[in-house]
């Protein structure tokens, strides 16, 4: 969790003053000490991306990921 800890804290500098998009691993973001709890408690807006990728038919699809998050600040 420490690590946990960590990332959080750099991330609220970095989106104090770029607009930011943060890709971390999934064993990352769960529980209470879990980056989209600490986020969220910080007063971060969460929401998953949505991904687009082309199957072997050639066909678009699309897929929710909730692992990629984009946290945006609302304290600005």
């Amino acid at each position: 969790y420490k690590r946990n800890r960590g990332m959080h804290d750099s991330m609220m500098v970095i989106m104090q003053r770029y607009p930011t998009f943060f890709a971390v691993g999934a064993a990352h973001l769960p529980g209470e000490e879990g980056l989209l709890t600490l986020l969220a408690n910080a007063g971060c807006r969460l929401r998953p991306v949505g991904l687009v990728f082309e199957s072997d038919k050639g066909k678009k699809a699309r897929k929710r990921s909730k692992a990629r998050l984009r946290a945006q600040s609302t304290r600005r």
